[in-house]
């Protein structure tokens, strides 16, 4: 499969999975009920959106396969936990432990899903 359909299916499973997850632990371990939905939903596209495509194709330029995943994970790590304080003003803390999970559990179920959906 080209590389820029296989990009598309990560981009969807990653809002599929990151953005009501983003909805639901601010809803319910946070407990911020000042947060609209819509807000958060907003907020959890631009962070995807912002920061997946340098995943997928600047960061591969500039660092080698073995540093990919830590660094290029970590940069995004990083940079969606900035938008998550500034967007939904969360504080430093709570937006990095939610980016930090966020990105974990997309990066762990996103392949088993693709493995039910297009299997080999």
């Amino acid at each position: 499969m080209r590389y820029e359909i296989l990009f598309l299916i990560a981009l969807f499973l990653t809002l599929l999975i990151e953005v009501p997850t983003l909805v639901l632990l601010i809803k319910v371990f946070f407990k911020l009920k000042k947060l609209s939905s819509s807000k958060m939903v907003f907020v959890g596209f631009v962070a995807t959106f912002s920061s997946i495509p340098y995943f997928w194709f600047v960061f591969p330029v500039f660092l080698d396969g073995r540093y990919l995943l830590v660094v290029g994970e970590g940069m995004v790590c990083l940079w969606e936990a900035f938008v998550y304080c500034f967007l939904l003003k969360i504080g430093w803390k709570k937006a990095v432990g939610l980016s930090i999970f966020l990105n974990l559990l997309s990066f762990w179920t996103g392949p088993q899903v693709m493995g039910v959906l297009w299997p080999h």
